[in-house]
């Protein structure tokens, strides 16, 4: 059966009327305000506890080099790597990085075990020839 645009108008007109003439009842209303209140009020919560995190990660993002040029910038970010704050690409990075430099994975170890790691020389450079 086709209809034309006046009757699907009127049939649209005819069920917004309906909605808009729906009386409410006051217990579900005030059941839905509870709801309402109580997933804002979680959704805040968890919006506080990710602006913490996003303060962690901004202080690990400001220690860590912008560039990694050497072994000492690779060993400065260890620390962020093993707390698991690291992006996934300067992770991987680092887990590529520390496959082929033998200082580098002592380091890794180290901090691992909880050793002191001796700063890496200012002039070695990667990768290991």
């Amino acid at each position: 059966m086709k209809r034309n645009n006046q009757e699907l108008d009127a049939i649209l007109d005819n069920a917004v009327a309906g909605i808009r003439d729906e009386q409410l009842d006051a217990t579900q209303v005030a059941s839905s305000t509870s709801r309402v209140w109580a997933r804002v009020s979680d959704e805040a919560a968890a919006a506080g506890t990710m602006l913490a995190a996003s303060a962690e990660s901004a202080v690990v993002a400001a220690t860590a080099p912008d560039h990694i040029r050497n072994c000492a910038d690779f060993q400065s970010i260890i620390p962020a790597y093993l707390g698991g704050k690291l992006s996934p690409a300067r992770a991987m990075l680092l887990e590529d990085h520390t496959h082929e430099c033998i200082p580098c994975r002592r380091a890794l170890k180290a901090e691992r075990s909880g050793e002191q790691v001796a700063a890496a020389r200012a002039g070695e450079s990667f990768p290991p020839k």
